[in-house]
């Protein structure tokens, strides 16, 4: 995790809004990003796993705070695992504040993980021809 600010004796993660798109960063790991002020769909792309850039542990959580679309994609495609689905292009929120999950890098693809809470009315998987498996 970042140690981004020491609180009460102890490092806290400072949550990072973004209200635009963004390509998620090597020094990004352990952050948690939410999309406070977005007016529309915030798309965040994971980094490519390569030989030269092992990414294995690596992990970002994501929370909905504006009712819009928060959606986490893959480069490549293909290479997220969720829901009932090993080849996952992205997840996505489905515009309910709240919403939180996790993506988690275990060397050869990237692991979802999705708030308990957020399972049933939150998170929604696109596979690669754009079909929604979601609620």
């Amino acid at each position: 995790m970042p140690r981004d600010k020491l609180m009460f004796g102890a490092w806290a993660v400072v949550p990072e809004a973004k209200t635009a798109n963004y390509t998620i960063k090597p020094r990004d790991n352990g952050k948690i990003f939410t999309n406070r002020g977005a007016t529309g769909t915030v798309v965040f792309t994971l980094p490519k796993i390569t030989a030269q850039a092992p990414l294995k542990g690596f992990n970002v959580e994501f929370f909905t705070v504006a009712a819009q679309i928060l959606r986490v994609a893959s480069d490549p495609a293909d290479s997220m695992v969720s829901t009932a689905d090993a080849a996952v292009d992205s997840v996505s929120s489905i515009a309910a504040i709240g919403t939180h999950f996790r993506v988690i890098c275990d060397g050869t693809g990237w692991l979802v993980e999705a708030n308990p809470g957020t399972v049933a009315g939150g998170l929604s998987v696109n596979d690669e021809h754009g079909v929604d498996s979601g609620p």
